[in-house]
C-alpha cells in the first residue's frame, strides 16, 4: 500500500516552533510522504538547500515574491503543475490557500483532494486594517477559510462544513 501524499503550505520557515512546519512534521510520523511548501521566498541568508538539510521530509518552494496575492497565485500554480496530493493542508495567515479554493469552485483542480485550512489563533476581533495591502491579506484570508472542505484551530481537532449542495 503506498504512503499518503500530503502538502502542507506555509509561509513561515520550517523553524521550531512554526505551525505548520510542526503539523508537517506529526503528518511525517504517522507514515505520510509530506511536501513542505513554502508560499513565499526564502531570505537570501538561509537558502532552500540549507533548511532541507534539516528536514525530515521534502521542502520545496518556487517563488520569489513576499507579496501575499502573489505568493498565494504561485502556489497555485506550484500546485497545480504538480504530481496529485492526497490532502493540502494549508494555513489561513497569509492567504496562500485562496486559489487553491477557487481552482476547486471553479472545477479546475483538486476534485477529490481535501482542502484543510489551519487557523493558527482563536479568531478575535480584528483591528482596523488601513491600507490597501492589509484589506486584500484579510481578504485571502479569510476567503481561504471559506473555501476550505475543513478548518482547525487551536484546541480543535478539526470540524468540516456540511457537503456542498450546489455545483
Amino acid at each position: 500500500m503506498s504512503r499518503r501524499r500530503v502538502c502542507v503550505v506555509t509561509s513561515g520557515l520550517p523553524a521550531p516552533g512554526e505551525p505548520m512546519a510542526a503539523r508537517a512534521a506529526e503528518m511525517h510520523a504517522a507514515g505520510a510522504e509530506v511536501t513542505l511548501l513554502r508560499a513565499t521566498a526564502f531570505p537570501a541568508e538561509t537558502p532552500l538547500p540549507l533548511w532541507q538539510a534539516r528536514l525530515p521530509f521534502r521542502l520545496d518552494s518556487a517563488f520569489a515574491s513576499d507579496d501575499p496575492a502573489d505568493a498565494a497565485f504561485e502556489t497555485w500554480l506550484w500546485l497545480r503543475d504538480a504530481p496529485p496530493f492526497d490532502a493540502i493542508h494549508f494555513a489561513a495567515a497569509g492567504g496562500a490557500g485562496y486559489w487553491l479554493t477557487v481552482a476547486r469552485r471553479c472545477g479546475l483542480a483538486f476534485p477529490g483532494t481535501p482542502l484543510v485550512c489551519h487557523l493558527a489563533d482563536a479568531p478575535t476581533a480584528a483591528p482596523l486594517l488601513h491600507d490597501l495591502r492589509q484589506i486584500e491579506r484579510d481578504f485571502l484570508e479569510r476567503r481561504s477559510a471559506e473555501g476550505a472542505d475543513a478548518v482547525t484551530g487551536p484546541g480543535r481537532p478539526g470540524w468540516a462544513l456540511p457537503a456542498r449542495r450546489w455545483r
